[in-house]
């Protein structure tokens, strides 16, 4: 289930550096390796389910992300995929500024996943 929608599919590719950086400069024209690329479809199948999208998650981009931030690879897995995520549901931010509202959603999701208050 994706934020409460049972119909959704989501498919997940976890990948090097170097697909990612392919990926990226292919579909964003940045010759770079990011840490999360979304590919947002939105279609029903023959049955009905939703199929939003795929990710692509770069587990080492993921792994230096952790370091820099000071996070555990898990918590910023989790970021990265509910950041993904999002975007499949139509969210963008203009920056990486942490008061972009899609942005702030996401901490306030991962805060929920970690049994915190977010009220």
């Amino acid at each position: 289930m994706v934020r409460g929608r049972e119909d959704w599919e989501v498919s997940c590719l976890l990948c090097d550096e170097a697909t990612i950086r392919e990926l990226n400069a292919t579909y964003r024209n940045i010759d770079a390796p990011t840490d999360v690329l979304s590919f947002q479809l939105g279609e029903r199948d023959e049955a009905g389910m939703w199929i939003a999208g795929d990710i692509v998650i770069c587990l080492p981009m993921v792994i230096q992300n952790a370091r820099d931030f000071g996070v555990s690879q898990e918590e910023e897995l989790k970021r990265v995929t509910i950041h993904a995520i999002l975007h499949l549901e139509g969210f963008d931010h203009e920056t990486n500024a942490q008061n972009e509202p899609m942005l702030v959603l996401q901490e306030d999701i991962l805060k929920m996943l970690k049994g915190e208050r977010i009220f």
